[in-house]
């Protein structure tokens, strides 16, 4: 594992929601998901049964006459159903996932992947009600008019692609589809704050506007510093001169250097300017509490982990799985260990033998 994409711990995820601010862990997370719901479809399949659950907790929800603040899709508030008594009618809920992520040890210090579970159940039960499938309907026919789509095939064209799992009458729970990331701007604004740097009103991106890659050398100050007379800073660089608006920068002279050299200078102050853009913009970043985060180049450490924590199986039937990698036991609990770290999973207590593989295993 080497060094991946900055994040601050702070902010890794936002608050009682299981949106990822953490684009490099986000994707990983998604990868991982993905193996759980094609190995393992069960995991599915016992979600769906907390459908009851989510329907009785939002019929309390409207009995009570909540605020839209305080509905079941909330895991803060199912959370403390049995201590609250305004959201008492969401203990059955809570009791069902966590039974649920007990069952295929989905454990997270920040309970993530029952807010996604519940995230992706209410999703689901929203989608099987018969005014918003109408409605999806409906959204189908009217978009598929703009592209020549006949009104009999506009349903079955809309929903063949991303929007799979959410076809009318075929609605299916995901984990995967109710799984997001931040835009950039959330964090943006957080970076801003810290450091007294203001968005740029045009230039969206505060790395763009703060940051720019700049490669523009002035002529003057590299001469005095290839005589020794100056030292480089990012300032001979990045400083863009505009006299009655000509740029004004280092040019190559024909007259006075043969290509080769200027190339040659150029690369040399190129490589000199990437390597000072890096370190300031890596200092500054790390001054204001961002991590490098571990980069996981090897995905099969992803697979093990769901044959190990959601599956249960013991390291020997994983190392006998795979028998033709001739993994060792040791190699296998390194690469599952580092890969729960990464999606934010508390590994289980190993055992010996493991559960009897399920026949949905890949073979």
């Amino acid at each position: 594992m080497k060094g991946g994409l900055y994040y601050h711990p702070d902010r890794i995820k936002k608050p009682s929601s299981p949106m990822l601010l953490d684009m490099a862990r986000y994707n990983h997370v998604e990868y991982f998901v993905q193996l759980i719901e094609n190995i393992v479809p069960e995991v599915l399949k016992d979600l769906e049964i907390l459908i009851r659950k989510i329907d009785s907790a939002q019929k309390w929800f409207k009995e009570k006459k909540l605020d839209h603040n305080s509905s079941p899709s909330e895991w803060v508030l199912v959370k403390k159903s049995d201590q609250d008594k305004i959201y008492s009618g969401y203990a059955p809920l809570k009791n069902g996932l966590l039974n649920w992520a007990s069952k295929y040890n989905l454990d997270s210090d920040n309970d993530f992947y029952i807010e996604l579970a519940l995230w992706a159940l209410h999703s689901f039960y929203e989608d099987i009600q018969d005014a918003e499938r109408e409605e999806r309907i409906q959204e189908a026919i009217e978009y598929a008019k703009h592209f020549g789509i006949p009104r009999e095939r506009a349903v079955e064209w809309y929903f063949s692609g991303m929007q799979r799992n959410s076809k009318p009458f075929e609605e299916k729970v995901s984990l995967s589809g109710a799984l997001y990331v931040s835009e950039i701007e959330f964090d943006d604004f957080h970076l801003g704050e810290s450091s007294s740097l203001k968005m740029c009103p045009i230039i969206r991106d505060l790395f763009d506007g703060h940051f720019p890659f700049v490669f523009v050398p002035k002529s003057y100050d590299l001469t005095l510093q290839n005589i020794g007379k100056s030292e480089v800073s990012l300032n001979s660089f990045e400083e863009i001169l505009m006299i009655e608006k000509r740029l004004i920068g280092t040019g190559w002279d024909p007259r006075t250097e043969t290509w080769k050299e200027f190339e040659e200078s150029m690369d040399r102050w190129f490589d000199t300017y990437k390597k000072m853009y890096r370190e300031r913009t890596e200092k500054f970043i790390e001054q204001h509490g961002y991590v490098k985060g571990k980069e996981k180049r090897n995905q099969e450490h992803f697979k093990w982990l769901v044959h190990y924590q959601i599956q249960g199986w013991s390291l020997r039937q994983i190392a006998e799985h795979y028998e033709d990698e001739e993994l060792s036991e040791d190699t296998i609990f390194r690469g599952v260990k580092s890969a729960s770290e990464i999606v934010m999973l508390n590994l289980r207590q190993s055992n010996r033998t493991g559960r009897p593989r399920s026949n949905n295993s890949e073979e």
